[in-house]
């Protein structure tokens, strides 16, 4: 189950080769601190210090089912781990920590899969990391039987999301236990519109 999927890098990435594979429980300590990492470094200028450290508090990052049912990757290069996410069939756990409200818009749609914990090191973003892990999860959540993806967009995601076709639904101010308020965007995709097919495993490697 833990095979590479990939060894080559991406166009965008000529001189340095990385590896696509699924991630193990012995990832979890580096996962950990590849997501306080990012949150910390590229969530400024989309929510406050006080907003990005009450979120890493609070909220659970990283949710060990998706790798003991090997849906979620990682990215890596010369043994670190550079990023990472994946997908599930289930509600988020993080719905507990963010109150909402009455807004159920977190929840999934029927059929739907959740695409989950989609992070960057900092000194690679914006190079094709995170497109590419979220192709490979799309691509096996269709395998799945899944005919929608959704996902509650952490502001600094939006522009990759929208760039592969992810549509906007709506967006909910959470409140989170300390009382500072995070601005989530609800996003959606279905099959037919720019979802990997089949067709991509040959081409991508994967």
């Amino acid at each position: 189950m833990n095979a590479p999927l990939v060894t080559k890098s991406p166009s965008s990435l000529p001189v340095t080769e990385y590896e696509l594979r699924r991630a193990t429980l012995d990832d979890v300590p580096e996962l950990l601190a590849l997501h306080l990492t990012a949150l910390r470094s590229l969530s400024h200028g989309y929510y406050s210090t006080e907003l990005i450290e009450s979120f890493i508090e609070h909220v659970p990052t990283l949710d060990t089912q998706l790798i003991r049912h090997g849906r979620y990757f990682v990215a890596c290069t010369q043994g670190r781990l550079i990023a990472c996410g994946g997908w599930s069939a289930d509600p988020p756990g993080y719905k507990s920590a963010i109150n909402f409200g009455a807004d159920s818009s977190v929840s999934q749609g029927d059929g739907a899969a959740m695409i989950r914990a989609m992070y960057t090191d900092p000194t690679w973003a914006r190079r094709g990391l995170g497109r590419r892990i979220l192709r490979l999860a799309e691509l096996e959540a269709l395998g799945a039987g899944h005919s929608e993806l959704r996902l509650d967009a952490l502001l600094p995601g939006v522009p990759l999301y929208r760039a592969c076709h992810y549509e906007a639904l709506n967006q909910s101010v959470g409140t989170l236990p300390d009382g500072q308020r995070l601005a989530v965007l609800h996003m959606r995709k279905v099959s037919g519109c720019g979802v990997a097919t089949q067709a991509d495993r040959g081409a991508s490697g994967m």
